[in-house]
């Protein structure tokens, strides 16, 4: 993500934090879907994972009041299936989510 690209995001984050809106922000997830169970510390995100974090936040929207937007940001894909910029999309090995 280039710098205009991070400070129109933070420009948009600031407008809703000032607009008292509420909203649950989950970043840089590497998501790895072929594994089911609940990951050891430092390894990739699993669906049971995320699902808990989501159960986590509901929990804690009932607390203190609901979320107005969720916003799930970041790779969405596991370490190192990086390619270079402009390899054509044919030729990465990618599983669509």
């Amino acid at each position: 993500m280039n710098t205009v690209t991070r400070a129109a995001l933070l420009a948009g984050f600031a407008d809703l934090s000032l607009a008292k809106m509420k909203f649950l922000l989950l970043n840089d997830i590497h998501l790895n879907l072929d594994d089911k169970n609940m990951p050891e510390p430092g390894n990739e995100t699993t669906m049971p994972l995320l699902e808990k974090v989501l159960e986590d936040a509901v929990q804690q929207a009932d607390r203190f009041g609901k979320f107005d937007a969720i916003l799930l940001l970041g790779d969405l894909c596991k370490h190192d299936i990086a390619a270079e910029v402009g390899t054509p999309i044919t030729e990465v090995d990618w599983k669509p989510l």
